[in-house]
């Protein structure tokens, strides 16, 4: 029998642990299986296959089929975890599982992975993508996810994340649902109060960047916050029949900027029954290939928050305006939809470059700057407003601004204040404001094109408009022709400023101020200038006036139009209160016999000029006994004209004939 010596003995140990510490290194590529397909801890090697607790490099497997409680008494940390069969629960307490790398659940029939307390940390990427649809879900408010990219449906359909009960996920980087072209009917859900996910990724998140049918769902309280980056739906061509759905009182989806649709078919943002959609920046239908990508927001909110700042020394908390969400919707197709009595929206700018809006219902709606129905050469923007509340806080409310056939319609007993103008500036635009209660105040009036053609303005039905400052109407500034007010069937417009139909030296021409069967009451003047025409027609139509001048440098008219065979005392009225001047060359008051009597009847102290009057028209056959000649009057004949000064009133009568 041979004796090893003792430096045989030694050198055979230093191989051993040699051997051992390869054997070690070598560790880090294990897959460790959990193996236990009721109820265990993580800490138990007893759990896994091999019999030994995953380390930080190893890749943790769960597929045993059944349902397995994952309990812990302590963190853990591996490389990464793939699920693909079982219904998996973690129920960590108060632990943590960090990986190094990936999550990925593939799922399988019947298959689930939960998260119920503790958390689940992962640096790199959580996939949820099962040729068999995974579930992946994580509720009640002790429970955590933290993943840097997620995906929800990569490549397979059917796939669902549902979060709940206060669970809190958070991400450093972008979360797609839908990828490629055959992730379909994918579901991702936050559910219930405190339930909440954040994105503090300063980049690109898309939505259904390809897939078609997938949804998200925000309900019930919770909070979704992608306000530091943008959010992408419908990007690619085959990203059809998407929606993201917030719904439910104190549910809050916020976004820094929202881009909805920009290739793809009929995707939806559908805000409702006290659910808010807080767009921090800009939501934008991108002028692009994609057809049919609206925003639809139902008693609910659509607003930019105010920044709340709190004193420290003083312990008070105070609010300061944030309000910078821009609206521009780009794509003909597009439509914005404001509706129901608990919609609240708060707006920074509205450009509807094309495309369509429509506040309903009893909606409220207030813009702090820029509304502009139509812009750049974009044709047939429509902006509706019905049974509605509207406020806008800036100069400007255009419609058409240089575009085409755009059109503002304000029916339904809809009530509008606009601190500015009224711009209609686009041709063939049109502003018409319709229905018994709707009511229009403009804080600078009414401008029925600038520069532009056939634009017009309609006050009817019963409508009212009221302008207290300000020019309340100018027909035209600048050289546009055939634009169009038209007051008729009840619509009537009160103001405090002036009217005018043409206004510079560039002799605006065709211009019409119509009245049938309507009211106009001006407390300033009304200028009729260079070759435009006043309009009065119908049975109980009025135009009171301060002042009244036809004073342009070529031919203007005021005509009448009164019904046939009617009483001489229901025509239309021009009533002046104080002084009327028809000092234009070739300008005319047609008037016929029987509207007369009520032409022009001028109140106390005031008086009548009629000047260059051989190339005046004021024409009339007034009967003799139409003719009223008190005791103690003055009549001044001229060829053209009566003019009946009636001490008694004060004031005088001006009687064509």
């Amino acid at each position: 029998m041979k004796v090893k010596s003792p430096m045989k003995r030694l050198r055979f140990s230093v191989f051993m642990t040699l051997i051992a510490v390869i054997a070690t290194s070598y560790t880090f590529a294990a897959v460790i299986y959990w193996q236990n397909p009721s109820a265990g801890f993580l800490q138990t090697s007893a759990n896994w296959f091999p019999n030994t607790v995953p380390g930080e490099d190893d890749t943790i497997s769960f597929a045993v089929a059944g349902t397995s409680v994952i309990l812990a008494n302590g963190d853990l940390s591996v490389a990464e975890i793939s699920h693909g069969n079982g219904k998996i629960t973690l129920d960590l307490d108060v632990y943590t599982i960090a990986l190094s790398g990936n999550f990925t659940s593939t799922g399988a029939e019947g298959s689930s992975f939960n998260i119920e307390s503790g958390k689940l940390a992962i640096e790199n990427e959580m996939k949820i993508d099962g040729s068999t649809p995974a579930v992946f879900t994580i509720s009640r408010s002790d429970s955590e996810l933290d993943f840097k990219q997620g995906y929800v449906g990569f490549s397979y359909p059917g796939n669902k994340f549902i979060a709940s009960d206060g669970a809190k996920i958070t991400t450093a980087d972008f979360f797609r649902i839908g990828h490629g072209g055959n992730s379909k009917n994918n579901t991702v859900i936050f559910d219930g109060e405190d339930t909440s996910f954040i994105s503090t990724f300063g980049g690109n998140n898309r939505f259904f960047e390809s897939g078609s049918d997938n949804k998200v769902c925000v309900s019930n309280g919770a909070y979704v916050s992608f306000s530091a980056a943008e959010l992408r739906t419908a990007w690619n061509s085959n990203a059809r029949n998407n929606i993201i759905n917030i719904d439910g009182t104190g549910t809050v989806f916020s976004v820094k900027r929202l881009l909805n649709g920009n290739n793809g078919v009929s995707n939806l943002v559908h805000v409702s029954r006290g659910g808010t959609l807080e767009v921090r920046g800009e939501y934008q239908s991108p002028e692009r290939t994609g057809t049919y990508n609206n925003l639809i927001v139902e008693n609910a909110c659509l607003y930019s928050p105010p920044t709340v700042v709190t004193s420290v020394v003083e312990e008070v908390t105070t609010y300061t305006t944030n309000y910078n969400a821009s609206f521009n919707i780009k794509n003909p197709t597009t439509e914005l939809i404001l509706t129901g009595p608990e919609t609240r929206a708060d707006t920074h700018t509205v450009q509807l470059h094309s495309g369509k809006m429509f506040v309903l219902d009893e909606a409220v709606w207030t813009n702090r700057k820029t509304i502009a129905v139509g812009m750049a050469n974009n044709p047939n923007s429509e902006m509706v407003i019905s049974n509605a509340f509207v406020t806008n806080l800036d100069v400007t409310f255009n419609i058409g601004n240089n575009s085409t056939n755009c059109l503002l319609l304000v029916t339904a007993g809809s009530k509008i204040h606009n601190v500015g103008y009224f711009d209609i500036t686009g041709t063939d635009s049109r502003m018409i404001i319709e229905g018994e209660g709707t009511y229009v105040h403009t804080g600078r009036g009414f401008r029925p094109n600038l520069s532009g053609h056939n634009a017009s303005l309609h006050i009817r039905d019963g409508a009212t408009a009221v302008s207290p400052s300000g020019f309340a109407l100018e027909i035209t500034r600048s050289s546009g022709t055939n634009n169009l007010v038209y007051i008729y069937n009840g619509g009537s417009l009160t103001n405090n400023g002036d009217i005018r139909l043409g206004h510079n030296s560039v002799n605006p021409k065709n211009n019409y101020l119509r009245v049938e069967n309507g009211t106009i009451v001006c407390a300033s003047s009304i200028y009729n200038q260079y070759e435009n025409y006043i309009q009065i027609k119908g049975t109980n139509s009025l135009i009171q006036t301060k002042n009244l001048y036809l004073a342009g440098t070529s031919e203007g008219a005021i005509e009448f139009f009164p019904p046939e065979n009617a009483d001489p005392f229901t025509q239309p009225v021009i009533q002046v209160t104080n002084y009327t001047s028809i000092n234009g060359i070739n300008s005319r008051l047609l008037i016929d016999e029987k509207s007369a009597r009520k032409c022009a009847v001028n109140g106390g102290g005031s008086y009548t000029i009629l000047t260059n009057l051989s190339n005046n028209a004021i024409t009339a056959e007034i009967p003799e006994e139409n003719i009223f000649k008190p005791d103690e009057v003055n009549v001044v004949q001229t060829k053209y004209a009566i003019v009946v000064e009636i001490p008694d009133l004060s004031g005088t009568l001006l009687i064509v004939r």
